[in-house]
């Protein structure tokens, strides 16, 4: 049974912060993680900005703790947008969590925001509050980095794979271009530089000089 509950409709700073200081002591019991990101240091800072002619053109708030970078704030002035700055912004945090070791990025946004800008970067969406505001959504939204990691790996094995197919073609094409040349140094001793057979080995040498062209041009 409750007893001498006060129901009040006010803001009391005071309240609050005691609320918030009781669930930061049972969470620091609970969670070494939470007890370590209160810690001086811990957590790391970032920030970004840039100025066009002296003034404020975009800035962007983040940090970075447990592995993780989460973006507090990304702003582009309404006169710098469309002008891929916002792109190079995130493009720059992407880059730093990196470096960091972070293995994803985290970031809040209102569907009448910047969803769908995020989302050609990688990310989606892991949770949606439908109706807040009436009519809107807010998305919390995630991009795995280590994952990017991983399909990089795997294309840089493929792309060895190619390289190492493309290596064997060309040693056959020199082979056969040199085989073809040495006939035609034959022929030409043997006086025969008129027949069908001369101008079959002209014309496959030119196709395996031309290929060779396209390798040195492009490989």
């Amino acid at each position: 049974m409750l007893q001498k509950m006060k129901i009040a409709f006010e803001e009391n700073e005071a309240f609050s912060d005691m609320l918030t200081d009781k669930i930061k002591a049972m969470n620091n019991k609970i969670s070494p993680y939470h007890k370590a990101v209160r810690e001086e240091g811990y957590v790391k800072h970032l920030l970004l900005e840039e100025t066009r002619n002296g003034e404020f053109a975009a800035g962007l708030d983040a940090r970075m703790f447990w592995n993780c970078m989460y973006i507090d704030t990304l702003y582009v002035e309404e006169s710098e947008r469309g002008t891929g700055l916002g792109r190079l912004f995130i493009n720059k945090a992407i880059e730093i969590a990196r470096e960091h070791q972070c293995k994803f990025i985290v970031l809040t946004t209102f569907s009448f925001q910047a969803k769908d800008f995020y989302e050609k970067f990688g990310f989606y969406v892991v949770g949606e509050i439908e109706d807040y505001p009436p009519g809107d959504s807010y998305y919390t939204l995630r991009k795995n980095l280590d994952e990017e990691l991983t399909d990089q790996v795997q294309m840089n094995k493929y792309n060895a794979l190619r390289f190492e197919q493309f290596e064997s073609m060309l040693t056959s094409i020199q082979e056969e271009h040199d085989k073809i040349e040495k006939e035609m140094h034959n022929l030409r001793e043997e006086n025969k530089i008129k027949t069908v057979r001369f101008r079959e080995s002209m014309s496959m040498k030119l196709g395996y000089e031309r290929m060779l062209d396209l390798y040195e041009e492009y490989g």
